[in-house]
């Protein structure tokens, strides 16, 4: 009888494998609105928190109850190695920012997202606007209901979260990202034995579905920033250009560097004349592709973007 009921309970397992994998993927497609002039390319999304903290780029930490990250006692990050914040809804500007001098460098644009680890990243300044990626994999939201709300946290609580260093998640980055945030607001923690599953999923699906919702709405913003840009493209490229070039205007690749701020994140400067240029920007690691537009006012003053998941224009791949 005892051998009888373990294998049941290694067969009940398995079936929880099964139907994650079936049902891993987003259901429900994003339609993208009517494409207008009504809002700018690189629109800063309007998030109300932070979706899940990171300790150094590469290494996921477990956060306390107030939601800050734990660490090893001598092992606390420097400076030059702060949190990254998925979504991150601050960009930070330059602290006390000068005028420029002629000759220095006029903009900063940091890529700061959790993933690090073997990438190749591109940043380019140009004096006009340029169309948006193609793009080859559709948006699809996250599931809000409740019955395939449930049976994905059975699966992905028995499993648990996923490594940074895993390619392609279960139920994509942005599943992992909710399923965090979710545990974290409703301070239940993750069940011990496969008999308190139940129970334990009943219990979150509320919370689930409150970040599922945040999350289908950043899509549907992301959306709506990619038509705008594509749309200002084709209204205003040809025109822009022509100025651009009676101005002796070229695009320019921003460089490598390194701040002695000890900021976290990729950082590429650039000296750019004064006006309206676009930042065009790409960052590629296994699995993942952002993709960031992002228009930007120079002036008298240096100017810092931070490009995050939060404003990127298009993500590509286990997103």
């Amino acid at each position: 009888m005892t051998t009888t009921r373990l294998l049941s309970k290694s067969f009940f397992a398995a079936l929880l494998a099964v139907a994650f994998i079936a049902e891993c993927g987003p259901q429900a497609s994003a339609q993208a609105p009517g494409v207008g002039r009504g809002r700018m390319a690189g629109m800063a999304f309007q998030n109300p928190g932070r979706a899940l903290e990171y300790g150094q780029t590469d290494e996921y930490l477990k956060l306390d109850k107030e939601g800050k990250p734990i660490y090893k006692p001598g092992k606390e990050p420097k400076e030059s190695n702060k949190t990254v914040t998925v979504y991150e809804d601050e960009n930070d500007e330059v602290a006390d920012a000068e005028p420029v001098k002629e000759g220095e460098v006029t903009i900063v644009a940091t890529v700061a997202v959790p993933h690090m680890k073997k990438s190749l990243t591109q940043v380019t300044a140009y004096p006009y606007p340029m169309k948006p990626p193609v793009i080859k994999q559709k948006i699809k939201l996250l599931p809000d209901k409740d019955k395939q709300l449930k049976q994905m946290m059975l699966s992905t609580g028995y499993f648990s979260r996923a490594s940074l260093d895993v390619p392609y998640p279960p139920g994509g980055w942005r599943w992992q990202y909710a399923f965090s945030k979710a545990i974290k607001n409703s301070k239940i923690s993750l069940p011990h034995s496969i008999f308190e599953h139940y129970q334990w999923a009943d219990r979150m699906v509320p919370f689930m579905k409150e970040q599922t919702k945040i999350y289908n709405r950043f899509e549907r913003e992301r959306v709506e920033a990619y038509n705008a840009a594509l749309a200002e493209y084709n209204d205003n490229r040809t025109e822009i250009e022509d100025v651009s070039t009676q101005r002796g205007l070229q695009p320019v690749p921003m460089k490598r560097v390194y701040l002695k701020s000890g900021k976290v994140g990729l950082h590429y400067a650039g000296n750019l004349k004064s006006g309206k240029w676009w930042i065009i920007a790409t960052h590629r690691v296994p699995g993942l592709k952002y993709f960031w537009l992002l228009p930007a006012e120079i002036g008298d003053k240096k100017e810092r973007i931070v490009l995050n998941e939060g404003n990127a224009i298009y993500v590509e791949g286990g997103w």
